[in-house]
């Protein structure tokens, strides 16, 4: 027996982490392989040396009706061998298959689609093309959006990261769990409904207030059960990001829902025994969130909190929190470093195997910006109680194209 991470830890884990290493070697050895390709000129107008992240309406490129981008994404995972993890130990997949369809239809008035399909992510959506988001938007005024359809509810920061800007290969516990909509059924964290949203200058100012249905897209409960979700979310930077300059982004978000019969048990890990996948009655999420980029170097932190509160006799209420920190440094204007750690209690008044930390190291390869682009992250996975021998080593590669080329990427 030998002591790990403050555990006792057994031969046989010591030797399924042993499995792990030969991997990693080799990884390493091709990325310095690959640092030493020159890489292509950057297609855009941004100098900067190192990568460029875009977001949210910067994938429109004025003027365009219509711009395609197409995003592969395979992935090897390998997790160590014990036998109560119940899974296979090594796999490749498809972490993503995604088509996006936008454009500007008129200079007010913008659409939106985007379809996906992956395998091995141990997910109800796995194996079959699924409508994402499909939505249009009205600007008005800088100050006034209008949006309709079927899109994520306004709360998270990491949530609202591009999958292919992504700095580790996969979002925080917290993120995937603590949102409204958080591993709801096949709504991949979206929901129906109609959102405003705005920004005031000097300071920026952004707000967004969305209604919705509150049941999650995909599920076939549209203006059903008499359910209905409202969130809003104020994010503050305050000045504009600029080449040499640091960007500070902060925010905080919250929802209300009434809800009759909504499946919580993915989204709480362990609630199913308690009743929760029949759950009726009111949830509360809470988020506040900051983030600095200044050079090379990246910061990123949210914190989550969320209260459930059941309306049916004996149906116990529930508390659950989460935060994550990420820091990131390009030690080469290709090589990046990542470190995250991400705290989840999906229910504080329970000290059992479901309250999980994280710690999840990384290196991002950018062959051609976030084009093309290699990840490697090891996560050091640690439950409060009855811990199982579950760290897990991931290489994912991506491609992404968009046509018309957009001269931010």
């Amino acid at each position: 027996m030998s002591l790990y991470r403050g555990r006792t830890l057994s031969r046989a884990g010591f030797r399924s982490k042993l499995r792990l290493l030969p991997a990693i070697p080799r990884f390493i050895i091709t990325i310095m392989l690959l640092l030493t390709i020159p890489a292509p000129p950057a297609g855009g107008a941004d100098h900067s040396a190192y990568p460029q992240f875009i977001r949210g309406d910067e994938f429109f490129i004025p003027g365009q009706p219509l711009v395609l981008y197409v995003t592969a994404q395979p992935r090897f995972t390998a997790i160590e061998n014990d036998s109560r993890n119940n899974i296979d130990n090594h796999f490749f997949g498809w972490r993503r298959l995604k088509l996006r369809m936008l454009g500007e239809a008129t200079p007010r008035l913008s659409y939106y689609f985007q379809g996906v399909y992956k395998t091995h992510n141990f997910s109800p959506t796995d194996n079959r093309i699924t409508l994402q988001e499909a939505w249009l938007v009205g600007k008005f005024l800088p100050a006034l959006r209008l949006k309709v359809g079927q899109f994520k509810p306004p709360m998270g920061l990491e949530r609202f990261t591009a999958d292919e800007m992504l700095l580790s290969i996969e979002r925080s516990l917290p993120t995937d769990n603590l949102i409204p909509n958080g591993k709801l059924g096949d709504s991949f964290a979206r929901d129906y409904g109609f959102q405003a949203s705005g920004f005031f200058s000097r300071p920026r100012l952004g707000y967004e207030l969305a209604v919705m249905g509150g049941n999650g897209a995909n599920e076939g409960h549209l203006l059903q059960r008499g359910s209905y979700l409202v969130v809003g979310r104020l994010t503050w930077r305050p000045w504009q990001p600029a080449i040499n300059r640091a960007d500070l982004q902060m925010g905080a978000a919250m929802s209300f829902r009434r809800t009759h019969d909504l499946n919580l048990r993915q989204q709480l890990p362990g609630s199913g025994k308690l009743g929760y996948q029949h759950f009726n009655g009111r949830d509360y999420h809470y988020n506040v969130f900051l983030a600095l980029d200044n050079g090379p170097a990246s910061l990123r932190g949210e914190g989550f909190w969320a209260r459930y509160h059941s309306c049916v006799p004996g149906l116990s209420s529930l508390n659950a929190l989460g935060f994550y920190a990420q820091a990131a440094y390009f030690l080469h204007p290709r090589l990046q470093g990542v470190a995250k750690f991400e705290y989840f209690d999906p229910n504080q008044a329970r000290h059992d195997s479901q309250d999980r930390r994280w710690t999840t190291l990384g290196l991002n390869l950018y062959l051609v910006g976030n084009q093309l682009k290699l990840q490697a992250n090891y996560t050091f996975k640690t439950e409060r109680r009855g811990e199982i021998h579950n760290d897990t080593f991931m290489v994912q590669a991506q491609f992404f194209f968009g046509y018309p080329p957009n001269p931010r990427l």
